[in-house]
């Protein structure tokens, strides 16, 4: 039986030797990101060469997507409304970007949870969409419309300020969207909400994507596509540590760069 845990056994053998793995598995539990292209006239080498080719992004030509991605992908382009439920590694902002880039939707709207998230969407946006004159940004200070080609990236705070100057919607995008049916606690979760019931109605597409979770609760009745795996192209490892303070007090005492402690 296919599973992720059994993926991700190949994917930690893979780590300890190459060759430890046969082209048979990378085809059959759906990992072609990892193989490498031999002097093989097999079967499932010219399968995984054929999956690499046929899948290649169009914004980021060196890299494929898997056929779980490329599946996702195409309901992607095919639903007006989609819920993205897989684990992060499962590269679910990668499947937003070659949307935009295939299609280019004038204007969008992507609400991420945090500012340093903001920042490194921006500078990556930035770069994969400067040939496409597209306005990207995370506010503007002095404002009188949207501009008709743009793509905002920031926070439900920062998106609600200018939420009055956007009459229509061609993506909006909610990352961490899972956060919509939690307990209200505080203005984060009242902004949350207020900015996806506002704009509901002026959008013409919505993506909204979250980690792997059991059920989502409370958008039944707004005709969403549920897009539902547990796939993952990567494995974890956990190492324990002993005497964690003291390793982390002696590599900062020995670095003299900027540290940020996770």
């Amino acid at each position: 039986m296919i599973t992720q845990a059994k993926r991700e056994e190949i994917i930690k053998s893979l780590d300890n030797s190459v060759d430890s793995v046969k082209l048979e598995e990378l085809f059959l539990y759906d990992l072609s990101p990892y193989y490498i292209e031999k002097e093989d006239d097999s079967f499932f080498s010219k399968q995984l060469e054929y999956i690499q080719e046929k899948n290649l992004l169009n914004h980021n030509p060196n890299i494929s997507f898997t056929n779980v991605q490329i599946d996702f992908y195409n309901k992607i382009v095919e639903n007006k409304r989609c819920i993205v439920s897989a684990p992060t590694s499962f590269g679910k902002t990668m499947l937003i970007k070659e949307y935009i880039y295939n299609y280019q939707p004038n204007k969008v709207v992507f609400i991420v949870p945090t500012n340093s998230l903001a920042d490194e969407l921006l500078d990556d946006f930035k770069n994969i969409f400067k040939d496409l004159n597209y306005t990207i940004f995370d506010s503007i200070k002095k404002l009188e419309s949207i501009n008709d080609k743009s793509i905002f990236i920031g926070t439900q705070e920062k998106y609600y300020n200018l939420i009055e100057f956007y009459d229509k919607i061609d993506l909006f995008v909610i990352d961490e969207a899972y956060k919509l049916t939690d307990p209200i606690k505080g203005s984060r979760e009242v902004i949350l909400n207020r900015s996806f019931i506002d704009t509901l109605e002026n959008s013409n597409k919505i993506i909204l994507l979250m980690p792997l979770v059991n059920t989502v609760s409370g958008l039944e009745q707004l005709n969403f596509e549920i897009l539902k795996s547990d796939y993952a192209p990567v494995a974890k490892n956990f190492k324990p540590i002993k005497k964690l303070d003291k390793k982390i007090h002696d590599e900062i005492y020995e670095n003299n760069k900027t540290n940020l402690i996770y």
